[in-house]
């Protein structure tokens, strides 16, 4: 059984895009040496990828090849005219859910949620998310896509480690902790 791990990096103020969906924010915080802070690690690890419509979108928006081409991508996305650019992806358009704890049940290995915000709220809000990496950049935008936009309902997280990173970034991975159901009887 895989597990389903968020991976993302937003600013100080909780976003992960500007409203247009960009990224430059994160662009000027590139390492001069070509860090890639444990990316391509962290992407051998999985594979398969899930992410919600509106991202999916912003990537094919960048005018590049799909850069998943050797994971196995669910889009959910409630779109049905939504265009398909690589014979890997597979649109979810209901039971998202369902078709998620499916997939973490059938993968042999984890499976990496790359955004967006409704979907990474979604996913917490169905006790889905195994871990979370997150890597907080030193901006503050004010306003723009949030982390978590639909408020999802509290959850306790473990904190495994933190660091430092030369660009100003901090590196934070949690374990998502989900409370057992206790089970009241009658007399």
């Amino acid at each position: 059984m895989g597990k389903l791990r968020l991976y993302i990096a937003c600013t100080l103020d909780g976003f992960i895009a500007s409203l247009d969906g960009g990224l430059e924010w994160l662009d000027k915080l590139a390492d001069s040496e070509h860090n890639d802070y444990g990316f391509e690690d962290f992407y051998k690890t999985v594979d398969s990828i899930v992410m919600g419509g509106n991202t999916y979108r912003e990537v094919i928006g960048f005018g590049i090849e799909w850069p998943y081409k050797d994971k196995l991508s669910y889009i959910i996305t409630r779109n049905i005219n939504t265009k398909k650019v690589d014979e890997n992806i597979e649109f979810v358009h209901a039971d998202a859910i369902e078709v998620i704890k499916q997939v973490k049940e059938d993968s042999k290995n984890d499976i990496w949620l790359v955004g967006g915000g409704e979907i990474i709220s979604l996913m917490l809000d169905h006790k889905l998310i195994d871990d979370i990496t997150l890597f907080v950049a030193p901006v503050i935008l004010g306003k723009g896509v949030l982390l978590f936009p639909n408020s999802p309902k509290e959850r306790e997280l473990k904190l495994n480690s933190c660091k430092s990173l030369s660009s100003g970034l901090i590196e934070i991975n949690y374990e998502v902790i989900y409370p057992t159901e206790n089970k009241k009887y009658s007399k």
